[in-house]
């Protein structure tokens, strides 16, 4: 069963950014194209995308898939969790200032101009 993203709470919309973001962060800071990570995990690079992608272009992953790009990222599930945690509460302390909690679930764009 799938929800529509305008039915996901802050929270749920947050956590999904997060995943993405630290996804996307872990393979940049390894130098790691998308391709090659998909190798390493036996997927295809459109899976690997579909991974990244933030809350402007959410799509589902398949949790197998997921498991799958988080250990070609070198990471075990207890990191891929801490970085996830570690994310939010950066984005919570950012959001406060600026209008508490919904602010920080706004999406980030990392490149190219706004939509």
């Amino acid at each position: 069963m799938t929800r529509r993203l305008d039915r996901l709470t802050v929270e749920e919309l947050m956590f999904l950014d997060a995943v993405a973001g630290v996804l996307d962060g872990r393979r940049a800071d390894l130098g790691l194209s998308q391709q090659a990570v998909a190798e390493r995990a036996g997927t295809s690079r459109t899976e690997v995308a579909r991974a990244e992608r933030r809350l402007a272009r959410h799509v589902e992953v398949r949790l197998t898939t997921l498991w799958k790009v988080i250990a070609a990222l070198d990471w075990t599930g207890h990191e891929f969790a801490a970085a996830v945690d570690a994310e939010l509460r950066r984005r919570r302390a950012v959001g406060r200032p600026r209008g508490g909690p919904v602010a920080a679930a706004v999406p980030r764009r990392r490149r190219g101009p706004p939509p």
